[in-house]
Parts: C-alpha cells; sequence; structure tokens
C-alpha cells in the first residue's frame, strides 16, 4: 500500500520529536505516552506508524544517523579545507555543538550506554554511525599521504568519542579544543618525514 505524503508527513515529524525526547530523557525510560503527547499525537496514531518502541527506537536512531551523517558530509566539504584539516574540522563543529543549551552529550554514545548488547539493534546503529567516522576519516588520511591510515582514523575516532565524554561526564569546557590538539600529534606522528 502507497503511503500519502500526510502520513510521511505525520511519520517524519514524530520521528524528529521522538529523536528529541529519548535524546533529553533515554531510549529506556521513555515510554510511547511521551513520544505521543510531546508530538500531540494519540498512541494509536504513534502505533498506526510503528507496530511497537522497538522499531520507533530503531528509526529513530537509523533517522538520527542519516541526518548526522549528512552533517558530517557537509563540515567534510567545507570551502578551504585541506585534506589534513578534514581530519580535524570534527573538533570545530563539537565545540560549537558543546555550546547549545539542548547539549546532553553524543546521542549516539548515549543510546549504546543504555543498549550494552553489542548483538542489539540499537547497539549496532550507533556502532555504525562511528564506523562511518572512521572509514570516511581512513579515506582522508590516504589522501593526505599518512602512515597507516586505518590507525590513524581509529586513533581520532577514540579522540572523538572521548572528547564527547571528557566534556559532558568529566565537565571539561575546553574538551574540543584539548581533543583537536592530541588529534594533530597524532597526524604529525603519522606524516612521512624526509
Amino acid at each position: 500500500m502507497k503511503k500519502t505524503p500526510k502520513t510521511e508527513d505525520t511519520k517524519t515529524r514524530i520521528l524528529r520529536i521522538a529523536a528529541a525526547v529519548f535524546y533529553k530523557h533515554g531510549y529506556r525510560a521513555t515510554g510511547v505516552e511521551l513520544i505521543a503527547k510531546s508530538a500531540g499525537i494519540k498512541k494509536a496514531t504513534l502505533y498506526h506508524h510503528f507496530t511497537d518502541k522497538d522499531q520507533l527506537i530503531k528509526e529513530t536512531l537509523e533517522q538520527l544517523s542519516a541526518e548526522s551523517h549528512a552533517y558530517l558530509v557537509k563540515a567534510w566539504n567545507k570551502k578551504g579545507l585541506t585534506t589534513i584539516t578534514r581530519l580535524t574540522v570534527l573538533f570545530d563543529e563539537l565545540e560549537a555543538f558543546f555550546k547549545r543549551p539542548d547539549c546532553c552529550g553524543c546521542p549516539f554514545i548515549n543510546a549504546a550506554g543504555e543498549y550494552t548488547d553489542k548483538k542489539s539493534i540499537p547497539h549496532r546503529i550507533c556502532e555504525a554511525h562511528f564506523g562511518f567516522i572512521a572509514k570516511n576519516l581512513e579515506q582522508f588520511a590516504r589522501e593526505a599521504g599518512l602512515m597507516k591510515p586505518r590507525v590513524v582514523a581509529k586513533r581520532i575516532v577514540t579522540v572523538i568519542t572521548g572528547c564527547y565524554s571528557s566534556w559532558f561526564v568529566a565537565g571539561m569546557e575546553d574538551a574540543a579544543r584539548q581533543a583537536k590538539y592530541i588529534a594533530e600529534l597524532i597526524i604529525q606522528e603519522h606524516t612521512p618525514h624526509d
């Protein structure tokens, strides 16, 4: 059965609102009642679009991941970036993100922390999100002629995830700048010297 644009709009709106509510209150702690209320719909309408809360969580994380990937690609393709600065530009983005009043850390780290079974769908979506970042960073490191591009990518992803925790959990206001400095050291270490 073909969906009408109105149905698609409603579903998209539910996913957008659900992402914000889950981000603020957590996936396990949030009931569908709160999502429906926040969206201004009845639970029956929500269940018309999603069979259960698990499907809502899955699709919310998938949508969030797709939007995040588009955002990351846009950041990596900003004018004026070199192959090297593409490896560190995300730290500038994180610095701006951390200044937002609604920032509660990384939505993917938060979700993975709630779904610790690595085989669970939410955990796999979160893992794939960081895999996307690592894959792109590895390509940038390769284009920049760095030694061991995969190692560079893994180390920078480790710094990115640590950056979120340093800011959100440890309260380090300059976490993004500190993390960028560490990433630059990683790049220097893997730059071939004549």
